[in-house]
């Protein structure tokens, strides 16, 4: 019987310390974000954003043109 207690003390403190690692690792790889809003841009300044890691993420219609939302991930 105490084998038993041992035992099942041991397995739960392996699976305690499991998901407490596991725990670490997700709150240290959350990824910060930064953004940016243009109201006037063309093609060569997306794509030049592209090359500096920007993302496009939405476009919303504006009085003659669009806003574009840009993110990437902070540095």
């Amino acid at each position: 019987m105490r084998t038993k207690i041992m035992l099942l003390i041991g397995v739960g403190l392996i699976v305690f310390l499991m998901f407490m690692g596991s725990t670490a690792q997700v709150q240290n790889s959350r990824t910060v974000w930064e953004y940016k809003l243009l109201d006037v841009w063309t093609e060569e300044r997306a794509s030049g954003l592209g090359a500096e890691g920007w993302e496009l993420v939405a476009v919303e219609p504006i009085p003659g043109g669009v806003k574009a939302f840009f993110k990437r991930a902070k540095h």
